[in-house]
């Protein structure tokens, strides 16, 4: 396997505060460390994750076909991670660009390559310091009567665009490329599917059915938008008029 970056002979093991809950993580790579070092806190924890085993280690290994243990121990701890939340804490980790406007979250949504990044670099480059990353990649969503709530994570994508954050959630968009700019307002039905699709991590039948539950709460929640875009930046100024309900004379 690649060892590029430290894998220690020991165990190490700090508590970070995820989603909300804090969890002792058991870790070997220097990476993993790095990358968890902004969620580092000094509560007590309320769950371990032990330290991946070399089983499940094989199993990252076959799903991500990369050989790298210092990711592969990222993307274990993850899973496990991602389990606890969905089962003890009511929250899924949503395969979405994460941002904040006037204090409200909005989550843009698509399979990978459709072009979220790109489309939340657009609105960074228009509304600049009015627009905050919340994480770019892999947010975690907690899910409750009356309140939904976007937190960053460690895992924020390829460019590490994100922060240690929460803020409550206003709209969740669906991305499309499109030859011209348009937005449709959908209801929650609709959205159930593609929903579903984007979440993370789902290990088994019972988590299938835990999720189901908390989507079917979350369709009822907030509102739901179909976004088609250019690459452009023009594409950014109907998602601030449509979407964000701003005024884009004062951008």
């Amino acid at each position: 396997m690649n060892t590029d970056l430290i894998i220690r002979i020991f165990i190490m093991k700090n508590v970070y505060l995820i989603a909300g809950v804090a969890f002792q993580i058991e870790y070997k790579s220097k990476n993993t460390e790095l990358l968890l070092k902004n969620y580092l806190c000094n509560i007590e924890p309320l769950h371990v994750v032990n330290l991946p085993s070399e089983e499940e280690i094989e199993f990252e290994c076959k799903m991500a076909k990369i050989d790298d243990y210092n990711k592969l121990e990222n993307v274990a701890i993850l899973r496990k991670i991602s389990t606890i939340l969905l089962k003890k804490h009511s929250t899924v980790l949503l395969h979405s660009s994460a941002v904040s406007y006037n204090g409200k979250a909005y989550l843009f949504t698509a399979p990978s390559g459709t072009g979220k990044s790109t489309h939340v670099n657009n609105l960074k480059t228009v509304l600049g310091s009015k627009l905050e990353y919340i994480n770019d990649d892999k947010p975690f969503v907690k899910i409750e009567e009356g309140s939904v709530t976007v937190y960053g994570s460690p895992w924020c994508g390829k460019h590490n665009l994100g922060s240690n954050v929460n803020r409550q959630l206003n709209s969740i968009i669906f991305l499309t490329r499109a030859n011209e700019n348009y937005v449709k307002l959908i209801d929650g039905n609709e959205a159930l599917k593609p929903l579903i699709r984007q979440c993370f991590m789902l290990d088994n039948k019972n988590d299938l059915s835990t999720l189901l539950a908390l989507i079917s709460k979350l369709v009822n929640s907030v509102s739901f938008y179909i976004l088609g875009c250019t690459k452009e930046l023009d594409s950014a100024f109907v998602t601030i008029k449509e979407i964000f309900k701003g005024d884009i004379n004062e951008n």
